[in-house]
């Protein structure tokens, strides 16, 4: 069954500005006064959700500038294995210009000859929070979200595999400041002033290397005859020129491009992950965002036309049916024949009541969202709990599905008339057994359409069909 792929489309996220992106060759570039790293209400958001209803967008790519996500590499003088959190909030007070959360720093450790070298990560919770939320409110799937310095990096080491230095112009009025080998990041800032703020960075290159890089890559877009620059390599990153040999507009911001591209893959971070999966869990709020009355007018016109279109179709044909019916009745009228024949009485006796075998509610269900309307696997689970399952995890699908499936181990048996009876939202399409004996969940729903409104069955020990009941004189 062929299956139309959304459009790829990517939300560069700036401070009090949102530029979007579409892979595509012309009008690919739109931008937004909107600054969706704060809390905003309808009326703030109505001129980006109308334009995104317009173009039919679902699903988006976040981008993020690297103020909200910050990787900073420090050296321990002795051999450790592990850090506090609290400590690694101590060593980064002075590079975050916003409130740092322990529980949202990670770190990475590399034992070296005399010491220890510490590679973090630490992101902006509060400003990640409102910008999933806002996507949220526009009614938005979130796909991958990633950092200016994680698509350039990836970028430079696609043809570049020695450490070096890179300043990329990512706004109007900041730079990425990025010291890296390869993918693996050891400095990543956003700086303003490229006279004072740079020379900091190689400064702390010497922490991590034994002689500090020479190589500097450079955005096209900053001025090569700085004095600051005198001592490096130069090595001028040209936009149409990179753009071209992946084949895609010229004009798509070189850290835009890796997400366009399918030589560039990209994980969500377990953090990144669970803050989704929260935001999805969480009530949507209600924008109401205005419809253009043009549209509104003329949708309203054609509905009307549909109506009465098919009021007069089904005229035709209950016409048509009836007057056959009475023909028939005529014509089948035998006058030798007018007595009438006995009809058999129907007895009272019941039919057996086909009972459904309850499951056991300890098991440990997954449900996956595979659609593009929010919350929908959040409904799902509120629904199984109400059944007496236990544990319930969501989660969105990584792979695209068109119908509704539930996959589970074999040594559970026949599942499916219970869940058919009991959970009429989910209409399921098939049942698989296909689920290892071993497998992390013992059931999986994937929701690939929408859940249907209706009254959820709370489980009950005897569960059942109903008897039939007959007729009686």
């Amino acid at each position: 069954m062929f299956v139309l792929k959304h459009q790829k489309v990517v939300f560069w996220i700036q401070k009090k500005r949102l530029e979007v992106y579409f892979d595509k060759k012309e009008t690919n570039h739109f931008s937004f006064e909107t600054d969706l790293l704060t809390t905003l209400d309808s009326s703030q958001l109505e001129n980006l959700s109308t334009f995104l209803i317009q173009h039919k967008v679902k699903k988006v790519d976040l981008l993020v500038n690297n103020n909200i996500v910050i990787n900073k590499s420090f050296v321990y003088d002795s051999k450790i294995d592990k850090i506090d959190n609290k400590e690694l909030m101590a060593l980064a007070k002075d590079i975050a210009n916003f409130e740092i959360d322990a529980d949202f720093i990670t770190y990475q450790l590399n034992h070296r000859s005399k010491d220890t070298l510490i590679k973090t990560t630490i992101y902006d919770k509060q400003s990640l929070n409102n910008l999933f939320q806002n996507i949220y409110k526009l009614g938005l799937k979130i796909g991958l979200v990633t950092t200016v310095s994680q698509t350039i990096s990836s970028l430079v080491s696609s043809f570049y595999k020695q450490e070096y230095f890179l300043l990329y112009k990512n706004s109007q009025s900041t730079y990425l400041s990025l010291l890296a080998k390869q993918k693996e990041m050891y400095l990543s800032l956003d700086i303003k002033n490229l006279d004072i703020d740079f020379p900091k960075a190689f400064n702390y290159s010497k922490l991590y290397f034994s002689t500090s890089p020479s190589f500097l890559f450079l955005d096209e877009h900053i001025d090569k005859n700085k004095s600051v620059f005198s001592k490096f390599e130069l090595n001028i990153l040209k936009q149409s020129e990179i753009c071209a040999n992946h084949q895609k507009a010229s004009n798509i911001a070189l850290a835009v491009l890796p997400l366009f591209s399918k030589d560039f893959n990209f994980d969500n971070t377990d953090i990144i992950k669970s803050m989704i999966e929260n935001n999805n869990n969480s009530t949507p709020l209600n924008t109401n965002f205005p419809v253009n009355k043009k549209n509104k007018k003329k949708n309203t016109l054609v509905l009307i036309s549909v109506f009465f279109a098919t009021v007069l179709i089904v005229s035709f044909f209950l016409w048509f049916l009836l007057n056959k019916n009475k023909n028939e009745n005529i014509s089948n009228i035998n006058p030798q024949q007018n007595s009438e024949q006995p009809s058999p009485i129907p007895t009272d006796t019941p039919l057996p009541t086909p009972t459904i075998k309850l499951p056991d509610f300890h098991k440990k269900l997954q449900v996956l969202n595979a659609t593009d309307i929010n919350g929908q696997a959040a409904t799902l689970k509120k629904d199984l709990i109400k059944l007496g399952f236990e544990t319930v995890t969501v989660g969105n699908s990584k792979k695209d599905v068109d119908k509704n499936v539930v996959h589970y181990k074999k040594s559970l048996g026949n599942i499916s008339s219970y869940f058919k009876s009991n959970l009429p939202s989910f209409v399921c399409q098939t049942f698989e057994d296909d689920l290892e004996e071993n497998s992390k969940y013992d059931i999986v729903f994937t929701i690939g359409e929408k859940l249907i409104s209706k009254q959820i069955k709370t489980s009950s020990p005897t569960a059942g069909l109903s008897p039939v009941p007959t007729k009686s004189d």
